[in-house]
């Protein structure tokens, strides 16, 4: 049995969450629904794919303290191009959950770093248009796949209003298609921050 980095990486992250739910009486802890909004990005993925824009979602689930902050996100890009006589078809969805570590607010904004574990459900096509030669076999091949991965992320929080947030954000995607997202959006408080 092959065990992958990314799935210890995955297993560790579970468990140090988990053991810490004994002391979130004693934090600050608020867990909940907490705001929602929509980003939009600038994916660079691994070759031979272009880069591409991705367009996402975001939730706001919450803080452990005044430091540690969780966001669930959902981002999905696609790219279509053409290299000899194939058309080449690219889609990729991930759900994530990321945990942030803040850091001192520094001229209205607030700098954070992040990590935590995503789920790729990622499908390719490509589709001969060239030249028929009589071929008896299919030429048009296709296939998905899912992968647990993990986010890394650097990025830094800016108040708009008592309700309104704006972010900017640089993300590694390990695991399926690696990918480098830049994503800028807006996140809508549920309630006075």
């Amino acid at each position: 049995m092959k065990i992958q980095l990314k799935n210890v990486m995955f297993l560790l992250f579970i468990v140090l969450f988990l053991g810490t739910t004994t002391n979130f009486a004693k934090s600050g802890l608020n867990l909940g629904f907490n705001g929602i909004g929509g980003h939009i990005g600038y994916v660079m993925p691994e070759d031979p794919i272009d880069n591409t824009l991705d367009f996402g979602v975001q939730a706001d689930l919450g803080n452990y303290n005044n430091q540690i902050f969780f966001t669930a996100f959902v981002d999905y890009w696609s790219k279509s191009y053409n290299t000899g006589n194939y058309e080449w078809s690219y889609s990729v969805t991930t759900l994530g959950l990321l945990g942030k570590y803040y850091f001192k607010e520094t001229s209205g904004f607030k700098p954070y770093v992040g990590a935590g574990p995503d789920f790729i459900i990622s499908s390719w096509e490509s589709k001969y248009k060239g030249p028929d030669y009589g071929y008896i076999f299919d030429l048009n091949l296709s296939d998905s796949d899912s992968k647990i991965g993990i986010d890394i992320a650097a990025g830094a929080d800016k108040k708009l209003s008592d309700n309104m947030k704006l972010y900017a954000e640089a993300k590694y995607h390990i695991g399926g298609i690696d990918q480098f997202v830049i994503n800028v959006g807006v996140t809508y408080l549920l309630g006075k921050k």
